[in-house]
């Protein structure tokens, strides 16, 4: 099932991609001992954003089903409900949005099914309805998530609801389940009542039905059960646990503040363990690959750091993270685990603030590329030719991230050691978009002529198709702009 939430970023999985490639990253880690392979994965999990793990599937581009196409109808929703009475059917309502990858995916694939478009026929009144262009409906049932697929009576009365993407065989069970008097909240239920009850993915399921049946106090407590024991169950739970999992408890919270309050209370104990001096690591429990994915944060230090930063991002407090590694920083040695542990999680919030010295105290930059190359070139063998290729999604990151780290050597006046670290990055990935990257971190640090002989290089390395990005990242160099002392720029 795959569900398109607009707050939560991107499509939602019930395989997470996420398990996948932290597969990947503790495999490419493997191949370094010790701390230098915590340092790999951890990396490899920060750079690419619990988010960004839970996104490598992508979107599917595909040829939509039209509004009033076979066997949808074009009518209103008045005139669907009377159709309905009349023909001794229910109506069903596809919600849709233009910009929802899982929508388009139903469109090429389940409504498309003959099976499926015989028993729309049958016994349904079908339409399809932007959520965005219907408002006032989509309001009136409460659909928040894309696609929703409703179930309604004549008289418009729910009888039931199927939130996210659905294969033509699920989604006849699931239906004439629901028609046949099991709706979706006892579907959920039956499926963690039997083997999968520890596991997260289905309970996760269970608690957004009790949250859609608005049983908000139920749903509260399964969500809570994932987000403290998930990880011990299932392999590829982390990263939807700091991401999507987040995203449906802050969601819950804007109808029942309690859910709010439990995630303060849960980030504010990651806060305390923190500034208590945490320093040590703490013992792995399990050993070997499938020991490690199950412990994916390695020890406490990094799971509270993690744990407080993910927080502060879905309740949009992340001012409060770089609040507590300045505090942390204060500390001095005493510290130092922590504070390591937090880096990648402020990163973006120093550069903003132009905070460059304690970019480079954070990180061994050195150390942080070849680490972010390995794990590309080890997720790029793995998922070759597979239909879920994450390779060049890493690739793309080694930039991002290089550029970030570019900036702040430029800041500080190390045009030297900038200079080394773009030829690496330009010798890993020579194309346009890497020079771009470049560029744009040179013109924020106020290093114009850097970005000028970057604009040079371009010209006479890169072939024509490559050159438009350089371009674009060139109009951002200001004319005639003056540099300051230690490479920083004034205007």
């Amino acid at each position: 099932m795959h569900v398109h939430k607009r707050e939560a970023g991107g499509a939602h999985a019930n395989r997470c991609p996420a398990g996948y490639t932290l597969w990947c990253l503790s495999a490419a880690g493997s191949r370094f001992g010790g701390e230098d392979r915590q340092i790999f994965v951890r990396e490899g999990i920060t750079m690419l954003g619990y988010r960004g793990l839970a996104l490598l599937i992508g979107l599917v581009s595909c040829v939509s089903v039209a509004v009033g196409e076979e066997p949808f109808r074009d009518l209103s929703f008045a005139e669907a409900c009377a159709a309905a009475k009349e023909e001794d059917k229910v109506v069903l309502i596809d919600f849709y949005t233009t910009w929802c990858g899982p929508c388009k995916m139903m469109d090429k694939t389940t409504w498309r099914n003959r099976r499926v478009r015989r028993w729309l026929k049958k016994k349904t009144v079908a339409l399809k309805i932007d959520a965005e262009a219907e408002r006032g409906l989509a309001k009136k049932y409460s659909v928040e998530a894309y696609p929703t697929v409703l179930l309604l009576k004549p008289d418009g009365t729910e009888i039931d609801r199927l939130v996210g993407s659905r294969e033509a065989e699920v989604f006849l069970s699931e239906t004439e389940d629901a028609l046949a008097g099991k709706d979706s909240l006892a579907r959920a239920k039956e499926k963690i009542e039997g083997e999968k009850k520890n596991d997260p993915m289905e309970r996760m399921k269970y608690a957004a039905v009790l949250a859609q049946k608005g049983k908000y106090e139920e749903g509260l407590k399964e969500y809570l059960w994932c987000f403290d024991h998930g990880n011990e169950n299932n392999v590829g739970f982390y990263g939807v646990r700091l991401s999507f999992l987040l995203g449906d408890i802050v969601r819950l919270g804007g109808k029942y503040p309690p859910a709010l309050e439990a995630l303060r209370e849960r980030r504010d104990a990651a806060e305390k363990a923190l500034l208590a001096g945490a320093g040590k690591k703490g013992k792995r429990e399990a050993s070997g690959l499938l020991g490690f994915l199950r412990k994916p944060a390695l020890d406490p230090v990094f799971e509270n750091a993690m744990v407080l930063a993910a927080i502060n991002r879905e309740l949009g407090e992340d001012e409060n993270t770089l609040v507590v590694y300045d505090k942390l920083a204060a500390e001095g040695k005493a510290t130092e685990a922590a504070r390591r542990a937090m880096f990648r999680t402020v990163l973006d919030q120093l550069l903003q603030a132009r905070r460059y010295d304690d970019v480079l105290a954070g990180a061994d930059v050195s150390r942080e590329m070849n680490s972010r190359i390995e794990a590309y070139k080890v997720s790029a063998a793995l998922s070759s030719g597979r239909k879920h290729d994450t390779g060049d999604f890493m690739k793309v990151q080694v930039a991002i991230e290089g550029g970030k780290f570019y900036e702040a050597l430029l800041g500080v006046g190390l045009a030297d050691k900038a200079r080394r670290l773009a030829n690496k990055l330009i010798a890993f990935d020579e194309r346009g978009r890497t020079y771009a990257t470049l560029i744009e971190h040179a013109v924020r640090a106020g290093a114009y002529d850097e970005a000028r002989k970057l604009v040079r290089r371009a010209r006479i390395s890169l072939p024509d198709e490559e050159l438009p990005t350089v371009r674009q990242a060139a109009g951002r160099i200001p004319a005639g702009g003056r540099v300051g002392k230690g490479g920083r720029g004034t205007d």
